[in-house]
């Protein structure tokens, strides 16, 4: 066996024991699948990340779900649908008269449903 062979056992995508090489070669791998990702079709893109999901740890999920709350933020849902009338009507009797004049500025449903 010669000596490359001898420091080949392993496949060229195995990471290096030398820390500095290793960092040199996920940069240039990274950047490289990054070229590719640019040129793919949804379909691909959309196969990849969902591989890449299904093998993530906890933790990986969670900088991924932050990463994407930041560039698409959740849409806002309007309280009045989503809880009881009663509750509604509960929360809006905190409010004093210009208050109420207010909110129901801002969401017109609410004083013709008779939220305020």
């Amino acid at each position: 066996m010669t000596m490359i062979a001898k420091n080949r056992i392993k496949s060229a995508w195995t990471p290096l024991s030398n820390e500095e090489a290793n960092n040199r070669i996920f940069e240039e791998r990274r950047g490289l699948v990054s070229k590719w990702y640019q040129n793919w079709s949804d379909k691909q893109r959309r196969r990849v990340l969902e591989d890449l999901l299904t093998h993530s740890r906890r933790r990986q999920l969670e900088l991924a779900r932050d990463i994407v709350h930041d560039r698409v933020p959740p849409p806002r849902s309007d309280f009045t649908r989503v809880l009881p009338r009663v509750i509604s009507l509960y929360i809006f009797s905190f409010l004093d008269p210009t208050s109420l004049s207010r909110a129901s500025q801002v969401r017109w449903k609410w004083g013709v449903y008779g939220f305020i």
